[in-house]
This record gives structure tokens, C-alpha cells and sequence, in this order.
């Protein structure tokens, strides 16, 4: 399984998208999460199909800061099991290595405002 993680500092725009696309294509990556991506989680599910992705879930930004999103393809197993403004946290299993939790966090620079 391979997972990819990136603080894009905002997806909303097109060349962060275009590159994002890039990175998947070479890499393969299973998972894809983003941090910092500035956007209403509604707003995730439009960009999936566009990065190769067949499932999203994205949290909302909270004005023009944070926002977290998770692609994943079809073939993982992932069950989302709760999310906040910083975290999102699901079960996975993997056929090949068996089962555990998948959790992509962003701290910010003020980890005590987290």
C-alpha cells in the first residue's frame, strides 16, 4: 500500500492540481492526503475523478486556512471512522499485510492551538 501526503497550501488552484495529478501518475500512490487545502469539503468530491482518485473526503477550511482531504482508489478497503478540524482517521485492511488505521494529521506551526 502506498499512501502520499502533501501540505499544498491551497488545491483550489489549478496548477496545485495539475501537479498533484502528476505526483499520483508516477507514483501510484493508493491514498492521497492533503493538508492545508483551503476548500469546503463539498468541494473534494469534484476533484477525485480529476486526480485519478475513485473516493474523497475532505474536511472543511475554516476561513482561508486548514482543510484536510483523503483520496483513495477503489481496490482499498477504507472505512472512515471519525474526522476533525486536524485529523481524519479510518480502518483499512490490506490483503496482503492484514488490517490497521489509517490517520493523516496536520499540526500547523502552533501545535498548542491544535
Amino acid at each position: 500500500m502506498k499512501i502520499l501526503c502533501w501540505n499544498c497550501w491551497g488545491i483550489g488552484n489549478p496548477q496545485t492540481v495539475r501537479a498533484l495529478r502528476r505526483w499520483s501518475k508516477i507514483h501510484c500512490p493508493d491514498f492521497v492526503f492533503v493538508s492545508e487545502t483551503k476548500l469546503a469539503g463539498k468541494d473534494v468530491e469534484n476533484l477525485k475523478g480529476r486526480l485519478g482518485f475513485d473516493h474523497a473526503f475532505g474536511v472543511s477550511s475554516t476561513g482561508c486556512s486548514e482543510g484536510l482531504c483523503l483520496f483513495w482508489k477503489s481496490h482499498c478497503d477504507f472505512s472512515l471512522i471519525e474526522f476533525y478540524t486536524h485529523v481524519i482517521v479510518g480502518y483499512v485492511v490490506d490483503g496482503a499485510r492484514g488490517r490497521g488505521h489509517l490517520v493523516g494529521e496536520y499540526g500547523g506551526r502552533e501545535r498548542e492551538n491544535n
